[in-house]
């Protein structure tokens, strides 16, 4: 099930007059049915959705009431919702989150936060001042290496008004997971399904482990299927280093020495990666051969925090 997350910004910090307060409510209710017509979803907030502030006073469940809204009352209580934002998601993950910060517009950002780290979607209600576009930007910050603190500009999908249904659909009818074969049957398939890459022995655990993994599965097999057809194109090029479809980058001095694993006799840094995220923070890391014109795949995981096991 896709989980998107409510944007905590868009709670008015003035009072509403009650019309406009449930004109907003009954704006994210369409939104949300819109969605739902393309894909199952759950949705992650701050608090639970009844409960929820559209403005300084009026909750969701306050401006639903009465029988003129009992059908979107009902379609209310019966929608997938988890809170707090962490609800349902694995624990180490949700550390590493809190340790990255977001800032829109001058005010900390959660819910981008985990849109961004989950590769997922963002919903808003219709706040007038910065909500009406399907996509917005938002200040990441972390601490490097040398703690000193890196700042990025990362785009997050958002969903406000019908009409982004319709800018976001590819994307919400292509989450549906096609049935993959199980991790053993992929382990003993890879040299036809992925031949321009090699794996070490040793992932064939971490190929288990994610097996039953749910959607990181899905999307760990998904980024492999990227990085061979990456290598499957730069070999019909003259480029000294192929071009990854996924972010692709090096770990830096430090986390570069959790990434040595022997390799046919001889120790090689494995600190390019990929990333999937979904309840973890995963990682494929793999060094580019450019004598085999190959990619070595030495690990499939969460971040690492201590070396690769051989």
């Amino acid at each position: 099930m896709l989980v998107l997350f409510l944007n905590e910004l868009s709670t008015d910090s003035v009072a509403l007059t009650q019309e406009i307060a449930r004109e907003r409510a009954l704006c994210l209710l369409k939104v949300l049915k819109g969605i739902r017509k393309l894909q199952q979803v759950a949705l992650n907030s701050q608090q639970p959705l009844a409960s929820t502030l559209v403005d300084v006073r009026y909750t969701l469940s306050e401006l639903l009431a009465g029988n003129e809204y009992k059908d979107e009352w009902r379609f209310l209580r019966g929608f997938a919702n988890r809170s707090p934002f962490a609800a349902d998601m694995d624990a180490a993950f949700s550390l590493q989150v809190q340790e990255v910060e977001y800032r829109y517009q001058g005010q900390t950002a959660v819910g981008m936060g985990w849109v961004d780290q989950l590769d997922t979607a963002l919903v808003s209600f219709p706040l007038e001042q910065f909500w009406e576009l399907p996509f917005l930007s938002v200040l990441r910050q972390e601490l490097d290496e040398e703690a000193e603190i890196q700042e990025v500009s990362v785009e997050v999908r958002h969903f406000v008004q019908p009409a982004h249904i319709t800018v976001h659909s590819h994307w919400l009818q292509g989450y549906l997971f096609e049935i993959l074969p199980s991790a053993g049957e992929l382990w003993q398939q890879r040299e036809t399904l992925f031949p321009h890459l090699r794996f070490l022995v040793r992932t064939e655990d971490d190929m288990g482990k994610l097996g039953v993994s749910g959607a990181a599965y899905h999307l760990v097999v998904q980024r492999l299927r990227e990085l061979n057809q990456d290598i499957a194109r730069w070999i019909e090029t003259t480029a000294v280093w192929p071009e990854f479809s996924s972010k692709a980058s090096p770990e830096g001095a430090t986390r570069k020495q959790l990434c040595k694993v022997m390799d046919n006799g001889i120790v090689h840094d494995f600190d390019w990666h990929l990333r999937f995220t979904c309840g973890i923070a995963g990682r494929v890391h793999f060094r580019i051969c450019t004598q085999d014109k190959k990619a070595i795949i030495a690990y499939m995981g969460q971040k690492l925090d201590k070396p690769i096991v051989q």
